[in-house]
């Protein structure tokens, strides 16, 4: 998901906004698994 990468290459630059809590849990998701895979932060 290109808004996980994103994120993930600029954290303190990148601001994720999404439409509704469904489509922001899977964001949320993909971003966890994203900084998770970089080492950024642990399970």
């Amino acid at each position: 998901m290109e808004i996980a990468r994103e994120y993930v290459r600029s954290p303190e630059n990148t601001l994720v906004v999404s439409s509704d809590n469904e489509s922001r849990c899977e964001i949320n998701q993909h971003i966890h698994r994203a900084t998770q895979d970089t080492g950024q932060v642990k399970s």
